[in-house]
């Protein structure tokens, strides 16, 4: 565009941001919302989790979740962020909110490097770049661990509920073997 400098970079970056967060708000609120308890509702939602379902190939157990109260097919974790048990029906949506928040992170991480590096002499945006960075940096690291986590998880198929059991008994182990 002509001399209006940054004008079609801020749009494209709210763009990116407002549809990265419009997913994450989305997959979030479903997560939340379905109770896992009960199978899917509708046909879309059959075909949804069905075809995001399918990397946890392995048959996860029904299990009763004790914060729900409720026995939850393919339990893997309750969350305590979405206040929810995550089994079969709504792990797709949380494992969603995972992938697009560090998206959406590594994207204002990059942002912020080269608004660092437009702007270096300048010391507001330097400032500014420098906090976003800073803030970004450390959620997108977290939401990052999460990710990894749950993919190592998907890679081993096992839930989060087999893994921590697990983890307990090797440290059992090595407590009798002390």
């Amino acid at each position: 565009s002509g001399g209006g400098g940054g004008d079609d970079s801020t749009v494209v970056y709210c763009a990116v941001v407002a549809a990265l967060t419009a997913v994450i708000l989305a997959a979030w609120v479903f997560a939340s919302a379905v109770d896992a308890s009960q199978p899917p509702g509708g046909a879309c939602e059959r075909a949804l989790c069905g075809a995001l379902y399918c990397f946890k190939r392995a048959g996860l157990k029904t299990r009763y979740c004790a914060v729900s109260r409720k026995k939850v097919p393919g339990m893997d974790h309750f969350c305590v962020w979405m206040n929810t048990a995550i089994g079969r029906r709504n792990y797709p949506a949380f494992f969603i909110v995972a992938l697009f928040s560090v998206l959406l992170y590594a994207f204002q991480i990059a942002l912020s490097v080269v608004a660092y590096a437009r702007h270096a002499p300048a010391a507001v945006p330097v400032v500014l770049s420098t906090v976003n960075l800073l803030c970004a940096g450390g959620v997108g690291g977290l939401y990052a661990y999460l990710l990894a986590g749950h993919c190592y998880l998907i890679w081993r198929q096992i839930s989060t509920f087999d893994y921590l059991m697990e983890k307990a008994k090797q440290r059992a182990e090595k407590r009798k073997a002390a």
